[in-house]
């Protein structure tokens, strides 16, 4: 196990009342299960703590993602999606017709939820991961960012790990699309965006110094603690490499190989394994 030299900040964690897990390369990766995330959800579960995993895979519903993480101990009410978070930015500002760049499934979500999807006059252009996406779709995207419409994205991350490696994410995406419109998106609602677990923690009355994040990637995962009392706990599964920290911008609190190293603070009574 990696603690980055920092045993008296794990003490920290197995104090804390709520946990939030990144989902790909924190829990799973790809359709696989990571080794101890089973068992550390059960053991919060049995000394009843709260935990979630937040992702800002917005190529799934929650209820998708649900599915493919059948195995751990979670309901869907236990799983906070970037997309989630952008709907209800839609709808604190009045927006409810929009340009949706997204799978079948998530486009069926937001119709579900209320929206009118368009190419015409949209208040919105919304782009989402769409790992179904079709040179047909990005040539609308690329029409509709054109008639300076408003430009919102569900998160912003790079890539996305799986089992062979790491696949072009939501990033990606808007980098091709700022090369043929000059736009990026002008807000996004997945990690670091404190917006996607503040409601969570206000369900269960508790507040940013009761929480830890613990996620594989740096600029969202550990960045949504930054500013924050929440504890930062980036494991070594996923996106982020050791040698990645040395000219990091956001420094976790915590580095440990996988979230099977914070079995240990939980299975006895001693804090540090």
């Amino acid at each position: 196990m990696t603690t980055d030299g920092n045993d008296g900040r794990l003490r920290d964690v197995a104090g804390r009342k709520i946990f939030f897990f990144d989902r790909d390369g924190t829990v799973c990766l790809g359709k696989r299960i990571i080794d101890g995330a089973a068992r550390l959800l059960e053991l919060l579960k049995a000394r009843g703590i709260p935990y979630y995993v937040c992702t800002n895979n917005s190529s799934r519903t929650a209820a998708e993602h649900w599915e493919r993480l059948a195995s751990l101990p979670l309901t869907a009410e236990d799983i906070a999606v970037s997309t989630d978070a952008t709907i209800a930015h839609l709808r604190a500002v009045g927006i409810d017709r929009i340009h949706l760049l997204a799978t079948e499934s998530v486009t069926r979500h937001f119709r579900d939820e209320g929206f009118t999807l368009t190419d015409e006059d949209p208040g919105a252009a919304v782009l989402t991961y769409d790992n179904e996406i079709t040179y047909a779709k990005i040539r609308r995207f690329v029409e509709v960012l054109r008639t300076d419409v408003p430009y919102f994205a569900t998160h912003i991350d790079l890539l996305y790990p799986y089992e062979g490696g790491f696949l072009p994410d939501i990033g990606t995406y808007a980098t091709m699309f700022a090369s043929a419109t000059g736009r990026r998106p002008e807000a996004s609602f997945g990690k670091p965006n404190f917006a996607l677990v503040d409601h969570l923690l206000a369900r269960h009355g508790l507040t940013a110094a009761d929480a830890v994040v613990v996620g594989d990637r740096l600029y969202t995962d550990i960045a949504l603690a930054e500013g924050t009392e929440m504890l930062s706990v980036l494991v070594l599964s996923g996106e982020t490499m050791r040698g990645d920290l040395e000219a990091a911008d956001h420094r976790p609190d915590v580095v440990i190989d996988s979230v099977a190293d914070l079995c240990p603070l939980f299975e006895n009574d001693r804090t540090v394994a």
